[in-house]
């Protein structure tokens, strides 16, 4: 009697079913960031326990940093990570010489030294004249096997005692 003939019940149900595994499915696939799944697009602070993203707007920058300080072009977060906006969306990224609390993928920091790095990030597909890790990225949080796929670049700058710079752009 329940699924009779003619009855909407058992759309209903099935719509229920549908709509409870969208759901789920969309909650397990929306991971916050944190300390162990640091995209490759994103600066993570250890202190604060949020992730910046390329392409997020400032004002959840901002709600989620707090006011930054200016210098120049950049905004500067938690004393440390400059941030460049273009069209009101993050576009450019870098740590700090020696700072230890913003993270990028696997933990990296800018204390790291450069055969640490690519010991947790892989070696670099290209190196530039002054020495800098270069890793481009396709849209997808991959590394870019050819030009045309290339959506953003990972840029590491070493010193003789460490890493210069981390940036993002």
């Amino acid at each position: 009697k329940f699924f009779a003939k003619g009855s909407n019940m058992k759309k209903l149900v099935c719509t229920f079913l549908v709509g409870m595994m969208l759901f789920f499915l969309t909650a397990c696939l929306i991971r916050p960031i944190n300390r162990d799944n640091i995209p490759p697009d994103t600066f993570y602070s250890q202190e604060l326990g949020v992730g910046v993203r390329l392409d997020m707007n400032k004002k959840t920058v901002d709600e989620i940093c707090g006011e930054p300080e200016r210098d120049g072009d950049f905004y500067v977060y938690d004393g440390n990570l400059y941030v460049r906006y273009y069209e009101g969306k993050v576009s450019f990224m870098a740590t700090t010489t020696m700072n230890d609390s913003w993270l990028i993928q696997a933990g990296v920091t800018a204390n790291h030294y450069l055969n640490e790095i690519t010991e947790m990030i892989g070696d670099p597909p290209f190196i530039d004249e002054q020495g800098a890790y270069v890793y481009f990225y396709n849209s997808r949080g991959k590394l870019a096997k050819n030009v045309g796929d290339v959506s953003y670049a990972l840029i590491i700058a070493p010193l003789s005692y460490g890493v210069n710079y981390i940036e993002i752009l």
